[in-house]
């Protein structure tokens, strides 16, 4: 059986030839840990991690951790009363939410926030190679819906960017790459609240080849240990859910983002379970 660990694992391997420069990731253990094995396989000198709320997943209030139903047992009786009895129908409209939780809208509003914060500088180093890496590559270690909005927030940066494109129903640890860089014309700094236009270029969507490779995890198992990265996803699996109490209670899975130096390159990858 092809377990996630061995995934996230395959995962880190085909990535290894290219130097990560920055990780970021969400502070929910499952984007974590699909980082760790990332990082686990670079080259020294080793980016760090460095988490990021912005990145982490939609939060769903009240309906964290319980099923959803595509059609309420009796569509006259008041959301309200439904909530009570733990049923909760599918959301459909971007405002919609659940009792202290957040709509795709809100979602889409911290997405852009964690654009500004882990991709926009990184950008202005690009153009400064002499004080900086000549080549950016930066991976974000984020979930399912959250990583839709982080693709969705670049993209609404390129003017001549197609803005109707859905980011759905990616495979665990599977990846999507974009290539991201300052349009020309711009002179100066790069300000995050008011960047320049971007070109982002799609290259890969929902990619799986680095699946192809999978063998047994207990093999792999016998020849590293991954810094503690298997001890947490047991963890997770035993309840744990949250590399820190602020998040603990949320659902989110993870996927890796990551961009290079102009053009740059995008890569977001389903998380580990």
């Amino acid at each position: 059986m092809i377990t996630v660990t061995f995934q996230a694992n395959a995962l880190g391997a085909s990535l290894s030839s290219t130097q990560l420069t920055h990780i970021y990731a969400s502070p929910l253990l499952r984007a974590y840990s699909t980082a760790e094995y990332v990082q686990y396989h670079q080259n020294y000198p080793m980016p760090s991690i460095k988490t990021n709320p912005h990145l982490r997943e939609q939060y769903y209030g009240i309906a964290e951790g319980h099923p959803w139903v595509a059609q309420p047992p009796d569509s006259d009786v008041p959301l309200e009363l439904l909530y009570e009895k733990a049923i909760f129908p599918v959301l459909h409209d971007r405002d919609a939410k659940f009792p202290e939780s957040e709509s795709l809208n809100d979602l889409a509003s911290r997405a852009e926030k964690g654009i500004r914060e882990c991709v926009l500088p990184h950008l202005q180093e690009s153009q400064f190679p002499e004080v900086a890496h000549s080549d950016i590559h930066i991976a974000i270690a984020s979930h399912g819906r959250c990583i839709g909005e982080l693709l969705s927030a670049l993209l609404r940066l390129d003017p001549e960017a197609e803005r109707d494109l859905k980011f759905t129903k990616l495979a665990n640890t599977a990846w999507t790459r974009m290539y991201v860089r300052i349009r020309d014309g711009h002179h100066g700094l790069v300000d995050p609240t008011n960047p320049p236009p971007l070109q982002v270029v799609i290259t890969n969507v929902n990619e799986q080849r680095h699946l192809q490779s999978l063998v047994r995890l207990h093999d792999i198992a016998r020849t590293f240990d991954l810094n503690g990265a298997g001890a947490k996803v047991q963890a997770y699996f035993g309840g744990e859910r949250s590399i820190t109490d602020d998040y603990a209670h949320s659902n989110g899975g993870g996927r890796v983002m990551a961009l290079t130096n102009p053009p740059s390159w995008i890569m977001f990858t389903r998380n580990l379970y």
